[in-house]
């Protein structure tokens, strides 16, 4: 586990009084509220040297500090492409729902502490890939988001972007599908710079 990344994650989660996970064998870990109902950060740092790729997405998985889902398996592909060994994912909403409609019904589906966490895991990672899909502009949370992103020095990309002009998720595209550098997130969220 890359170990700087892992202790100011944990000293972060401590500081919120939120739930920190991590299996030292795995490098698999996550922050959860302490009652359950979001995660904030889903890690997989398989070394104390490895590279971080950060991976926005629209809000959380199963996958949790044990095991892995789908999505977060292409995710951890994805990194690998990136020439990161280690993933380090944030969600525009921290909510723990697998379908879109659930996720809008929620009162908070953004959660207190996300902002922080967001902001901790870019400043963590190599590099950032935006990968929310078209749902991310529920509460117009991609553009609150693309703000956070565009005060940072980080660097970004997408796998590409949706008819609506946002982030594409990486769970269906082809394996083949390439990074597309995105140098101001912050411009306007509709028409990243595709260079």
């Amino acid at each position: 586990m890359n170990e700087r990344a892992l202790a100011r994650i944990e000293a972060w989660a401590r500081a919120s009084t939120l739930d920190f996970r991590h299996d030292a064998a795995t490098g698999f870990g996550a922050v959860f509220s302490a009652c359950g109902q979001w995660r904030y950060l889903l890690w997989r740092i398989p070394g104390p040297r490895a590279a971080i790729c950060g991976m926005g997405l629209l809000n959380p998985s199963p996958a949790d500090h044990q095991g892995d889902d789908p999505t977060i398996r292409r995710c951890r592909s994805r990194a690998r492409q990136a020439g990161c060994a280690g993933l380090l994912v944030w969600n525009l909403f921290a909510w723990r729902a697998t379908r879109p409609a659930d996720l809008k019904r929620a009162a908070d589906p953004v959660g207190p502490a996300n902002d922080a966490a967001i902001a901790l895991a870019i400043s963590l990672s190599r590099r950032t890939i935006l990968a929310w899909g078209h749902h991310g502009g529920h509460r117009d949370r991609d553009r609150e988001v693309l703000g956070l992103c565009a005060a940072t020095p980080a660097r970004f990309a997408t796998l590409g972007l949706t008819a609506g002009g946002r982030p594409r998720h990486p769970l269906y595209l082809p394996a083949a599908t390439r990074l597309r550098t995105w140098t101001d997130p912050g411009s306007d969220p509709d028409l990243p710079s595709k260079r």
